[in-house]
């Protein structure tokens, strides 16, 4: 077993050092994180995309999260993305959002993941930090995230229906992570975690019916929290 492990860990650190020398939308947050080296231009364009309410905005969101949460992200950058995302209606919740918002895919599974989990995130990192700003985060999407964990873990269809999808699963994937990695509720914590090792088992031995195909989200989870 401890060969195992070393071998694993020997991997890890060998996609880390690859990833660490490239300078691409992929690598931002591994450049980062472990390098402290910031793509400056990338992060921009991330920031304008969520100003823009660009369609697939959430893929680029994620890592502006992960990125915030990093205590040694230098000031300018923060606020840049503090303020990209001030504005960001992460869940719509009138009619009038769902206009403003028409180009976000809201009812996707993994978009959905990652929308719900970054708006919770982002006003925590907000809090942290002491900043005022108003945001159009709320209540709900605390609650409906919580809802959408509890039933992709207790309900009748159980893991995630696009797990066998190699675009669609690695953001799932991630924004999971991000609640691991920084979500200040335990209990979400805990969900994400057993989610993501359902996510796992799903890869290794599928029991059920997958797809690698956008899933609508909305029917099969969020009916529950509605």
């Amino acid at each position: 077993m401890a060969e195992f492990a070393a071998d694993y860990a020997k991997r890890i650190q060998e996609y880390r050092d690859v990833m660490c020398n490239v300078s691409n939308k992929d690598s931002v947050c591994t450049r980062a994180q472990f390098k402290k080296e910031y793509d400056r231009k990338v992060i921009s364009d991330f920031c304008k995309h969520a100003i823009e309410k660009k369609g697939n905005a959430d893929f680029n969101i994620i890592c502006l999260i992960r990125l915030l949460h990093m205590d040694h992200l230098p000031d300018d950058i923060r606020e840049e993305i503090n303020s990209a995302l001030s504005d960001f209606i992460f869940w719509p919740h009138d009619v009038k959002d769902g206009e403003e918002m028409k180009k976000i895919v809201y009812w996707s599974e993994n978009h959905t993941l990652m929308l719900l989990s970054s708006a919770v995130l982002y006003r925590q990192r907000l809090a942290k930090d002491r900043d005022s700003r108003a945001t159009r985060v709320g209540d709900l999407e605390q609650h409906l995230l919580l809802c959408y964990l509890r039933a992709h873990i207790e309900g009748a269809t159980k893991g995630v229906y696009e797990v066998l999808s190699f675009v669609y699963l690695p953001y799932t994937l991630c924004a999971l992570m991000n609640i691991i990695d920084f979500c200040d509720d335990t209990q979400m914590i805990d969900l994400a975690e057993q989610l993501a090792e359902l996510v796992v088992e799903q890869v290794w031995h599928p029991s059920r019916p997958v797809c690698t195909h956008s899933v609508h989200s909305v029917s099969s989870a969020l009916d529950d929290a509605r």
